[in-house]
């Protein structure tokens, strides 16, 4: 549990909710191909760019914490992309 100071001077009290939470991920890729699924490519003339799946988890965060926050649009994107 996190102590947080109360408002009156000395005070402590105890919380229930959780901290942050601090870690670090480690991916090993044996492939180009898994290096290009992950990181994707820049565009250049002639052909588009591919976001990969980094850039894709970066665009789909803000639409996952809305859907925890009970927005319905969220949770129809969600359902479109899952499709």
């Amino acid at each position: 549990m996190n102590p947080i100071v109360a408002d009156t001077p000395g005070a402590v009290k105890e919380t229930t909710t959780p901290g942050v939470l601090r870690g670090a991920v480690w991916l090993r890729l044996q492939t180009r191909q898994a290096e290009r699924l992950i990181h994707g490519r820049s565009g250049n003339e002639g052909k588009p760019a591919i976001i990969g799946l980094a850039g894709f988890a970066d665009r789909l965060k803000p639409i996952w914490q809305a859907a925890q926050d009970d927005d319905p649009y969220a949770d129809w994107w969600l359902i479109r992309i899952h499709e």
